[in-house]
């Protein structure tokens, strides 16, 4: 399995881009990791599937241990399920980084 890498925070347009149908149907080039990218911080991955009517997308944001795994029964666009996994990204973060009120303590 081969999973799409980002920098984080991630361009919307660049997410849409790397999962489009054009990635699997045409020629995309391929280059060799001298060594193994292990980088925490700065990244995102990213991994777009479906078949037979079902649908699914897995986002990683290993600087903030978290992921978001978005799994349908139906086939939703592709632009649906990387709005959805990468707005929860953001909201969770905000949480996250927002002072604890009454309700979240």
């Amino acid at each position: 399995m081969i999973w799409e890498r980002y920098p984080w925070p991630a361009d919307h347009a660049q997410l849409l881009a790397g999962s489009d149908s054009s990635m699997v149907l045409e020629s995309q080039p391929a280059q060799i990791l001298e060594t193994a990218v292990t980088e925490r911080r700065g990244v995102m991955l990213g991994k777009t599937g479906a078949t037979n009517g079902f649908s699914g997308y897995v986002a990683l944001v290993p600087e903030h241990d978290l992921g978001i795994v978005v799994l349908a029964n139906r086939n939703y666009p592709l632009n649906a399920r990387v709005d959805t996994s990468l707005s929860l990204i953001e909201q969770l973060l905000d949480l996250e980084t927002s002072p604890a009120t009454e309700t979240t303590k």
